[in-house]
């Protein structure tokens, strides 16, 4: 669902947002990827066990004198460790793999194989999966592999999940935040819904966070919840009995939504005209007009939205 401030539901609008960018079906358009690109192709060691080294060069002119050259190597600090040369501060050369954008330097993913163009590259993004993010957010691929077509567009499935390190969350914002920036990426952002409301809470701190660092204007919209009308089927929520009916009977997963909404509002400067959705996937369609069960009554939370937004 798509916000319109003077109160009614405009899904052409959530359409023409999400739709184009995110290359969805009109069905699709509660937030499912049909351009589902895993950043994470290979494993990657995590950001703390990498200890790389940059090259500085600085050639001095004496007159009369021939011209001396001293080079230093010393290990890099975050976000210029793909340097291989530098000039006067300014990273001048990337280390293989990595291109210059900037002056800093991003992965770009290639081979042996001939370049090839993107069909409609600005309708396509990228979902950043879990261990990209939380392991070697150096390595988000700047453009489409093996093209010359930049990744205009990519879905955050968690700001920072609680069992991922704390000490590696600041270094992989960054990354992040310079990676939107410095191609004008739009990112639809996702916090979670669970069983747990404290993580929750935590959880929607972090996107908050994380939000205000990338700038209201890169932000595509807000995902609340993830394919939560298959949250019965987990085997952590089968322990607690209470959990799916406090979800969905209860309100719970409603009202959050409504209260993330308000909060996001409250930050003002643009933040307030930021769509909001929630991801389904194609279960949802079993029913119509979408499914309705005591373990996913998905058509009255679509009726709640449409009634309140």
């Amino acid at each position: 669902f798509a916000r319109v401030r003077r109160g009614s539901l405009l899904i052409a609008r959530f359409q023409s947002r999400f739709g184009e960018i995110m290359g969805l079906w009109p069905w699709a358009i509660f937030g499912l990827c049909l351009v589902l690109a895993t950043i994470a192709l290979q494993g990657c060691s995590p950001d703390d066990e990498h200890a790389p080294t940059s090259t500085m060069v600085t050639t001095t002119s004496i007159p009369d004198a021939t011209a001396t050259t001293t080079t230093t190597t010393a290990k890099a600090s975050a976000g210029d460790e793909h340097c291989a040369a530098w000039h006067n501060s300014n990273c001048v050369r990337c280390a293989e793999g990595f291109s210059l954008v900037g002056g800093k330097c991003f992965y770009e993913c290639s081979s042996d194989m001939e370049e090839f163009a993107v069909v409609n590259a600005t309708g396509k993004g990228m979902c950043l999966d879990d261990t990209t993010f939380s392991n070697c957010s150096d390595e988000m691929p700047f453009k489409w592999p093996n093209t010359n077509e930049s990744v205009k567009s990519i879905r955050l499935f968690s700001a920072w999940q609680a069992g991922w390190p704390e000490k590696r969350r600041a270094k992989a914002w960054a990354r992040l935040a310079d990676f939107v920036k410095s191609n004008g990426v739009k990112v639809l952002v996702g916090t979670q819904i669970s069983c747990n409301e404290t993580d929750d809470d935590r959880d929607w701190q972090h996107v908050l966070d994380l939000m205000q660092m990338i700038g209201v204007e890169h932000i595509m919209g807000l995902a609340v919840g993830n394919e939560l009308e298959l949250l019965w089927s987990k085997k952590e929520v089968a322990a607690d009995p209470t959990c799916i009916p406090r979800l969905w009977k209860g309100g719970y997963f409603w009202n959050k939504t409504v209260e993330r909404v308000r909060h996001m509002d409250s930050l003002g400067d643009g933040f307030e005209r930021i769509p909001v959705t929630s991801v389904f996937g194609g279960f949802i369609l079993g029913m119509e007009p979408f499914v309705e069960t005591p373990n996913a009554m998905v058509a009255s939370y679509l009726a709640n939205a449409t009634a309140e937004f």
